[in-house]
């Protein structure tokens, strides 16, 4: 798969996730906030089994907040 420019979509300049860039292949399936979107079906049966990151599905239940990975920490315990 070729790789496209991600941009700020103008429909999250108004909202919490304006600073996000994503794909403009994806498909929004909510209105401005949260978002929600995933990959055209036809890229989906060129990806087969693997799914391109910049195509991964997104679902949101609110905004995405800001991290700095310098001080962020995640720690998976219990059964995997």
């Amino acid at each position: 798969m070729d790789k496209k420019t991600k941009i700020v979509d103008v429909r999250d300049l108004n909202t919490p996730d304006n600073w996000i860039v994503r794909d403009p292949e994806l498909i929004r399936l909510t209105g401005n906030h949260p978002f929600n979107c995933e990959l055209p079906l036809t890229k989906l049966l060129q990806c087969s089994f693997w799914t391109p990151i910049r195509l991964h599905f997104v679902r949101n239940h609110g905004y995405v907040p800001k991290i700095d990975w310098n001080e962020h920490r995640v720690r998976v315990c219990g059964t995997l």
